[in-house]
């Protein structure tokens, strides 16, 4: 079966994730976080690509991605490349790192973009590797509620915009609106994400939450 063409469009957002092939490790100490992170900034400084939030968990990724360019797949392929070669040769691997070509999904503006950033925090969470979100330092979590050592190449401010202009509440109300926990909704897509064999981006969301569509999320 031929692959399907990816969905990209100047200054998409995309919710990108993959895990190990077989559900190896892809994280297995501090050295990969610090791996993970380079990479991130390489996607950054070379390809402007705009990382809004991110998670390493110790066998899959989420990333949630801006492609002003309209480079996902370029950003992705190197992005794919550099680890893998990196990781084998820190742990004397051949092969392979990824189960295969990243899922992608185009993601709209509020309310949609909010629920994918808590999805993406709370994931450590709910596989119940911590108890709180804050807790989880390989996740872009910490640097939404603290500046101290913030990367320049995580734009938090696109999303804190949405919860006050003023630099010291914005991160306390974001706080919340993630202690939440995603609705019930949330967590049956993305199920259904993990499970599909294809994902038709933006169709396929816009059609599993068009229920939601209308509900206030801050």
């Amino acid at each position: 079966m031929p692959r399907t063409r990816r969905d990209s469009r100047p200054d998409g957002i995309y919710h990108v994730m993959n895990r190990g092939i077989d559900r190896a490790p892809i994280a297995q100490e501090e050295w990969a976080f610090a791996l993970f992170k380079r990479c991130l900034e390489e996607i950054s400084e070379k390809f402007n690509g705009i990382i809004l939030a991110f998670c390493l968990m110790r066998n899959h990724y989420h990333l949630l991605l801006k492609t002003p360019e309209q480079n996902l797949s370029r950003i992705m392929k190197h992005f794919g490349f550099v680890y893998t070669q990196r990781f084998n040769r820190r742990y004397g691997r051949d092969g392979p790192l990824f189960r295969g070509r990243f899922h992608s999904i185009l993601v709209a503006e509020e309310p949609y973009l909010l629920q994918v950033v808590r999805y993406i925090h709370l994931n450590p969470v709910k596989a119940s590797v911590v108890k709180s979100p804050e807790s989880y330092r390989w996740s872009s979590h910490p640097l939404y509620l603290d500046n101290v050592d913030e990367p320049k190449w995580l734009d938090k401010e696109y999303i804190l915009r949405y919860f006050g202009i003023d630099s010291k509440e914005a991160p306390r109300h974001f706080q919340g609106f993630v202690e939440e926990g995603c609705p019930l909704e949330v967590n049956a897509f993305y199920e259904r994400v993990r499970l599909a064999r294809r994902i038709d981006d933006d169709v396929v969301w816009r059609a599993y939450f068009s229920s939601v569509q209308k509900k206030q999320v801050v």
